[in-house]
């Protein structure tokens, strides 16, 4: 799967896996790091899955601890990860679920399609 997941799909896929008791574990066992655009993104995903694999559950408001290390650098990069985390944080409440996993079986289903 060499292609990447597009912008609004990475960011709505890591809120949902952050934040959404329903949809977590199917976006943990579906998306690869590696079809983050960012390494931001990428590294995020990576300690997310850490905390989802210990704890079985997403971190919800437990995210900006994971990334505390990163976040108290205080440098452009940190920005970036608040940002993100923040937008993230912002679109909980209001994100449909059932149309961005939608999104995420077509690009699977395409990317198999490509390999196949």
């Amino acid at each position: 799967m060499a292609d990447k997941l597009s912008g609004s799909l990475q960011e709505n896929l890591l809120t949902l896996l952050c934040f959404n008791d329903a949809s977590f574990m199917l976006v943990r066992n579906s998306v690869e790091p590696e079809l983050f655009t960012s390494q931001v993104y990428r590294d995020i995903l990576e300690r997310v899955y850490d905390y989802i694999d210990r704890f079985k559950r997403p971190p919800k408001e437990h995210v900006a601890d994971l990334l505390e290390d990163v976040l108290k650098q205080g440098n452009p990069q940190a920005q970036l990860y608040e940002q993100i985390l923040r937008a993230a944080d912002e679109t909980k409440d209001s994100i449909n679920a059932e149309y961005v996993l939608g999104q995420l079986e077509g690009f699977i289903r395409q990317q198999r399609m490509k390999v196949g």
